[in-house]
Formats: C-alpha cells, structure tokens, sequence
C-alpha cells in the first residue's frame, strides 16, 4: 500500500506528460542515440575491468612498534603451540 501511495505521488507530482507529436517530433536520431547511450551505461562496468589497473601513488606508513607487535603476534600462536606440545 505504501509503494503504491508513492508511485501515484511520484506520477502526480513529478512526472511530465509527453504526447505521441512530441516523440514523433524528437526523431529517429534520438531512438538511435537513446539506444547506444543504454548500452553503453549498461556495459560500463564489465568493459572498465578491461583497462589496465593503476598503481596506488600512496605509500603505507609503517610504524615502528607496529611492526613489533606484529612479528610478536606472529611469534605466539608459535609458542603456544609449542607449549601445547610439551604438556602432552
């Protein structure tokens, strides 16, 4: 009920009436233009995946105790492990 309180206020308020003169006065070049404009933005996306990739201009920032804390993380599962093998 909702969606169809709004279609009615869209077509009542922001819609524009066009008459079939109007269309037959906007030409065929118009249908054509209107048929590649949609093929073109429909196709878009796959056709931008064929372009070659940029590299990124940022660099990352490292931080020195960042880079402490991960080689200790990747150190504990590692003792951990190694631990877990000692008690058994």
């Amino acid at each position: 009920q909702r969606l169809t309180e709004r279609l009615e206020n869209l077509m009542a308020n922001g819609c524009k009436e066009i008459s079939a003169s109007e269309l037959e006065a906007s030409g065929r070049w118009r249908v054509v233009f209107s048929f590649f404009l949609f093929h073109l933005l429909r196709w878009y996306p796959a056709w931008s995946g064929w372009l070659p990739a940029h590299t990124p201009r940022l660099a990352l920032a490292h931080s020195p105790d960042l880079s402490a804390r991960r080689q200790a993380a990747a150190a504990a599962p590692d003792a951990q492990a190694a631990g877990a093998d000692v008690r058994r």
